[in-house]
């Protein structure tokens, strides 16, 4: 699913290969493929081939982050954060950039590090907000490492 859904997306016509696409990723993550989980995910938060809709998109990236996917935990955690969309749940963002952290994304760690200095969320921890900005900057999150 997931080989069709990317010969689907690089169709000439474009619109219908998105939307071919976004069908294949849909199965494909059914079928516990994370990075077609993602895919989906993507395609819904940008609305291609199929119609915009963020709290779809969400659902994806929380399928794909149940999967080991760390840019999607990162993802799904920014929109719980900004609740716009979804519910907006900070304690259950925070999981999801600790989640995303401990799969090695960076900017999960330095989302998880601000919510830890602030309080959001989770009770204000200095220390490990300083440790969770190190580990960001060592992963190359450059803001962390101010």
């Amino acid at each position: 699913c997931m080989r069709a859904g990317r010969l689907h997306v690089l169709d000439e016509d474009e619109e219908e290969g998105y939307a071919l696409g976004a069908a294949f990723f849909g199965k494909a993550c059914t079928g516990g493929q994370v990075e077609g989980c993602y895919q989906a995910a993507l395609q819904f938060y940008n609305g291609l081939g199929v119609p915009m809709d963020v709290a779809k998109a969400t659902d994806f990236f929380v399928k794909a982050c149940d999967l080991g996917h760390a840019k999607a935990c990162y993802g799904a955690g920014i929109q719980y954060a900004l609740g716009e969309k979804v519910g907006k749940d900070r304690p259950r963002s925070v999981q999801l950039f600790l989640k995303a952290c401990d799969g090695g994304h960076a900017k999960g760690c330095f989302a998880a590090a601000e919510a830890f200095a602030k309080g959001l969320g989770v009770e204000a921890d200095a220390a490990r907000a300083s440790a969770l900005r190190i580990r960001a900057c060592e992963g190359g999150q450059a803001k962390a490492c101010d």
